[in-house]
């Protein structure tokens, strides 16, 4: 994904997709941990991170994380994780109707945010 041509870059969260809840726990230059509450119809856009992984930590619901090159699919539940290598495309929802709440840990680096502005090919997509 380095040398994708159809990516906007963000030094900092674009504020570009809506969230139930957002509460950011801690916060370093390098690392951060924020807690999130998404409902159902609620997704991130297509994007990566250039040098922090993203760990996904599942609360309460069921979340689908959608991946690119490969295409991939994954959905956690309550007590599930999965980490998101850096420069790896990937978008997420929520999948049941109550909606998932999440942490989302993110480092050890500096954060940006590349939306990708044609949409990524995915499983389920």
């Amino acid at each position: 994904m380095n040398s994708n041509t159809n990516a906007e870059r963000h030094a900092a969260d674009p504020g570009s997709y809506a969230t139930e809840y957002k509460k950011r726990l801690v916060e370093t230059p390098t690392y951060r941990v924020t807690e999130f509450r998404v409902s159902v119809g609620q997704e991130s856009p297509w994007h990566f991170h250039t040098s922090v992984s993203d760990l996904f930590y599942v609360l309460t619901g069921r979340l689908q994380i959608l991946l690119a090159d490969p295409a991939e699919s994954i959905e956690l539940q309550s007590g599930q994780s999965y980490q998101i290598a850096c420069k790896r495309v990937h978008r997420f929802q929520a999948v049941d109707q109550e909606g998932a709440s999440y942490l989302l840990i993110q480092g050890v680096g500096a954060f940006d945010f590349v939306k990708v502005k044609d949409e990524a090919p995915a499983a389920g997509q």
